[in-house]
């Protein structure tokens, strides 16, 4: 299996890891002659992005409704012509979360990440069917020279990144020519030279892509690079916008409001405060009226920050002193006031012109592109499954904020009972489930404590649908809480003894559920609201946990023991084998000599143990 592009180039700029000295002879000749070379940079979890699109099995689909016979075919949008599939989705998730396990392989199950996993992969697979469309558009095809062409300048930039990691490695001067650099680079990477590397990796993306089981996830990757190189390619810029794009705006800001408050008092209150401002309040004191704080420093926004988000471009066209209107973006109300805008160009402007110029068009094609991305969602976006386009806009919701024209709460609480509205038309599926469940936690937690208090009966229900969904020990532990909040005593008895008896690991994760088992269950004896019975049950499986953790440490120290017995056994013995005998060269040994031989058929014949005639049927082989 050959790595994938993002795989590669990944690989590459990851910072280097100092790896176990392998000097071992026996070790290294294997490698070698088996052709296995080692090369550090490049080496690690060589997953390619095609072999996901295999990995879903046939037939249902984890995401697919019950009632569908296949779902990996299953069309869930079309995308300016181009149709997304079940198969599609799965294939993006399981990447997804394959990356998330091996960065948090002890992470419980819980509602809220597997949902964000899925949103991600709903959203990535979507745009890469816009980019599908934006390649044809711009006659962009996906062949060898293509693929040549995008690799290597996306290797060429990671060779770069590699050179400043040596050089912030020490292993490097910054100023060391070419020539050291390769010396350099050839000492961290097997003997290898930046170019044959880059031409191996080259190789190993076209190998992928004569492979039917891989090609379409490889060329998924090569499109999306080859068409921001065509939109950076396209990108212009002067000297000015250039040192503009280091600009910063300094802003203050009043934010009003509480959770769960009336926004029309809300906005009420904010444009009171702005018209004593604008009557010759300071801002500073308006920040102590109606914030209830103490001015601080102004916040920082970089300039492509302010440009990328559009609650935020009026600042644009203010100058330093102003003060903005009322403001309400994403759920939010504020009043802002530009205190500066401060030139950050780097010293070294004039002397890397060039460098900074091409990370400025960088920038504005990665822009452009995304603009276009963004209104083909706007304009080509047909979606031809309910639950996919509910997931698809609750995901929106938690990332991008309310639509216009809109509040936070509003949205996701609209959300939320559209997600009832489908379960009710038996389009409940995981998703719809886990999508809603996102939606009205978010809602929840937008109120204010009463109107919280008001809303738990329902939050509780929401809590206990989206468990028969999936097992969440924190979930439950949320679930338990709200019933004793509601007085519903014997509900959260059996909620408590539930997650007591899941809870079966030792990691980190089960360790901290253990402690919050324990807190409430010894709250809940002095309280005495919950059968005393059932709080026995539930000490009884705390104990068991206690116990099992007790063996699990005694078996890992036994084993733990066992292993660095035979280690050390084990690299005597290698050390050993290592060891030159009199006579032998400096560096060589009996080992090294004998796998040279077997390296060499000239000197297996004259070593006679090239004289090895198969031997007659029959004939006595023990001789």
């Amino acid at each position: 299996m050959v790595a994938g592009p993002r795989a590669i180039i990944g690989a590459l700029t990851r910072p280097h890891q100092e790896s176990t000295a392998l000097s071992i002879s026996r070790i290294r000749k294997t490698f070698e002659n088996k052709g296995c070379q080692v090369v550090l940079w490049v080496i690690g979890l060589l997953t390619c992005v095609g072999l996901l699109y295999t990995g879903t099995c046939a037939g249902m689909s984890p995401w697919s409704r019950e009632h569908q016979p296949s779902g990996e075919q299953t069309p869930i949008a079309e995308v300016s012509g181009i149709t997304v599939t079940v198969g599609d989705f799965d294939a993006i998730q399981q990447l997804v979360q394959q990356n998330r396990q091996q960065q948090q392989p002890q992470a419980s199950s819980d509602p809220a990440q597997e949902f964000q996993d899925a949103g991600r992969a709903l959203s990535q697979v979507v745009t890469d069917a816009a980019i599908q469309a934006l390649a044809k558009k711009k006659g962009v095809e996906i062949t060898d020279d293509v693929v040549t062409e995008v690799m290597g300048k996306q290797l060429d930039s990671s060779i770069q990144s590699i050179r400043a990691q040596l050089v912030q490695q020490k292993k490097l001067k910054a100023d060391a020519s070419q020539a050291d650099f390769v010396a350099a680079f050839k000492k961290e990477n097997g003997g290898k030279t930046p170019d044959e590397i880059k031409a191996q990796q080259i190789e190993n993306v076209k190998q992928a892509r004569k492979d039917p089981e891989q090609q379409k996830g490889v060329d998924s990757d090569i499109r999306r690079l080859a068409v921001e190189m065509r939109y950076v390619a396209l990108a212009q810029a002067t000297d000015d916008e250039v040192k503009k794009s280091y600009d910063t705006f300094d802003v203050k800001r009043i934010s009003f409001g509480k959770p769960g408050q009336d926004p029309a008092e809300v906005k009420k209150e904010a444009e009171k405060a702005l018209a004593e401002i604008k009557g010759g309040l300071k801002f500073d004191d308006a920040i102590a009226k109606y914030a209830k704080g103490t001015p601080t420093t102004p916040m920082p926004y970089p300039r492509s920050f302010v440009e990328g988000q559009d609650s935020l471009k009026f600042l644009l066209s203010m100058k330093a002193g102003d003060v903005s209107d009322v403001i309400e973006s994403n759920g939010t109300t504020a009043i802002f006031q530009l205190v500066d805008i401060k030139s950050n160009v780097p010293a070294d402007f004039d002397k890397n012109k060039a460098t900074y110029e091409e990370q400025f068009k960088t920038q504005k094609g990665q822009g452009e592109m995304q603009k276009d991305i963004q209104a083909i969602f706007d304009n080509n976006l047909k979606w031809k499954d309910d639950q996919f386009k509910y997931a698809f806009d609750v995901y929106e919701l938690l990332t991008k904020g309310p639509k216009p024209g809109s509040d936070f709460p509003t949205q996701a609480k609209e959300l939320a009972d559209l997600g009832a509205k489908l379960k009710a038309k038996d389009n409940s599926g995981r998703l719809t489930s886990l999508a809603q469940y996102n939606a009205f936690a978010a809602y929840y937690q937008s109120l204010s404590p009463a109107q919280q208090k008001t809303a738990k009966a329902e939050w509780a229900d929401m809590m206990k649908e989206v468990l028969d969904t999936i097992e969440s020990p924190s979930v439950r532990l949320q679930l338990y809480d709200a019933y004793v909040d509601l007085g519903k005593y014997e509900d959260a008895g059996d909620e408590l003894l539930e997650v007591a008896k899941n809870n079966a690991g030792t990691d980190p994760a089960s360790i901290s559920i253990h402690g919050e088992i324990k807190r409430r269950h010894d709250d809940a004896v002095k309280a005495g609201k919950i059968d005393k019975e059932v709080l026995a049950d539930v000490q009884t499986e705390l104990d068991r946990w206690d116990k099992d953790r007790i063996e699990d440490e005694r078996q890992k120290a036994a084993e733990d023991k066992a292993n660095n017995a035979n280690s050390a056994k084990v690299d005597e013995e290698l050390k050993k084998l290592d060891e030159p005998k009199s006579g032998a060269k400096s560096g060589s040994s009996d080992v090294d000599k004998e796998l040279d031989k077997l390296d060499d058929p000239d000197a297996v014949k004259k070593s006679g143990a090239g004289d090895t005639k198969e031997a007659p049927q029959g004939a006595d082989t023990k001789k």
